[in-house]
């Protein structure tokens, strides 16, 4: 197993969701879901005794180099606490702001506090790495589009409290007996993928403002054509468009032919971005994904 050290590496966030779709069903009721929204829900007790929020993926985790042996449970949730006992908004916030990506204080919090401390999503190693990136100052366009996503998700998760009551943060699932638990977490699965799927939208069209404003303009590109380009196949399987699924859409094979299309950039675009001569749309939108800004 190779080793992997959290906070680092090249690989890009979960944004959005990096892997397969967010579908109930299956061991736990959640195969396919994203490894960065997902929750262990076999063994609510236990996770709660433990203090632990969600599943961890110990072959994502990799080894700690601490130790030379795979992170251990206990291990990766000190992480997560010490993470949490961390004030980084303004450090958040200030990175965001470099990388074009406003978000307010509260929503920053709010974030964090799902994605490591609730009991709906898992500890995952690509959303703690892309957090620490980002608090540290090594974010890139990837780490935005991420929290492009988490923001708007968010802000659907809000409405729909407000819409039904339901807290989606948990906030009293540890002292849940075992039915309400099923229950709240029944409900927020449906929570869930009512804003996962709306806030694909929004990362996308951050994505797409990304991909025309660092390459001067010359590669103007709308949500849907960014979405297919992106290596990620979360947004060509989950995304909406309307009111179709983006790969059964009657636009989607011209989505794929942009993707495809080759694009002149200019010497000062390439030497920026650095992708190979006469570039696709899809490398370039990669090459974007990657830049760092600094």
């Amino acid at each position: 197993m190779p080793g992997t050290t959290p906070g680092g590496g090249p690989g890009s966030p979960g944004s959005g969701a990096p892997g397969g779709g967010p579908r109930p069903g299956g061991t736990g009721g959640w195969t396919g879901t994203p490894d960065h929204h997902r929750t262990n829900h076999t063994d609510a007790d236990g996770a709660a005794d433990r203090g632990r929020r969600g599943l961890f993926d110990p072959l994502k985790w990799g080894d700690n180099p601490a130790t030379g042996k795979p992170w251990t449970p206990d291990e990766i949730d000190a992480l997560r606490r010490n993470l949490v006992n961390v004030e980084d908004t303004t450090r958040m916030r200030r990175e965001l702001d470099r990388l074009g990506l406003d978000v307010d204080p509260e929503t920053i919090r709010s974030i964090k506090k799902y994605l490591f401390d609730s009991p709906g999503i898992a500890m995952s190693h690509a959303n703690y790495s892309a957090w620490r990136r980002l608090t540290s100052g090594n974010g890139s366009v990837a780490d935005a589009q991420f929290i492009a996503h988490e923001a708007a998700e968010q802000r659907r998760l809000r409405e729909i409290g407000n819409r039904t009551g339901f807290d989606h943060l948990g906030r009293d699932h540890d002292n849940m007996s075992r039915a309400r638990r099923g229950a709240w977490e029944a409900d927020h699965d449906r929570a869930y993928l009512e804003a996962h799927r709306g806030a694909l939208e929004d990362e996308h069209d951050f994505l797409a403002r990304k991909v025309e404003e660092l390459t001067n303009g010359q590669v103007p590109v709308s949500r849907s054509p960014a979405a297919v380009a992106d290596t990620r196949a979360e947004g060509r399987a989950h995304m909406v468009v309307d009111g179709i699924p983006m790969a059964d859409h009657s636009n989607y094979p011209h989505w794929q032919e942009r993707a495809r299309s080759r694009v002149e950039i200019g010497s000062r675009v390439a030497a920026r971005l650095g992708p190979p001569p006469n570039p696709t749309i899809a490398e370039v939108v990669d090459r974007v994904r990657r830049h760092r800004a600094g």
